[in-house]
């Protein structure tokens, strides 16, 4: 494996980190809104959600230190802010979505 391709793996290993984190997060939101366990419940978990919200708050900054890596020469700097803005408008929808369950809990979205 030459030099390179080594920073080149790396790089593509990180970008592609932030929004598996990010898709753990959503699934732990629908989990304890609105997953199996949560729907036998009368209460919903806090503790679960402020562990959530305390993971999406460690993304946002994770998303925004992934631009201190620079583009390594494979991708242009745009890019790299399309990216990243991207993935901060999915997570935002992401906390959007979690709080109108925490006002709304029983409203059946089923159409």
């Amino acid at each position: 494996m030459t030099r390179s391709s080594i920073v080149a793996y790396e790089f593509t290993y990180r970008y592609a980190m932030v929004p598996l984190e990010l898709a753990t997060a959503c699934r732990k939101v629908h989990a304890a809104l609105t997953g199996p366990k949560a729907r036998q419940q009368n209460e919903i978990d806090e503790k679960s959600l402020h562990d959530v919200w305390d993971s999406l708050e460690k993304l946002w900054k994770d998303f925004d230190n992934l631009r201190m890596l620079g583009t390594s020469g494979n991708v242009h700097e745009e890019d790299v802010d399309r990216y990243i803005h991207g993935w901060q408008v999915r997570q935002r929808s992401v906390c959007l979505l979690s709080f109108w369950f925490l006002i709304f809990p029983f409203v059946d979205l089923h159409f």
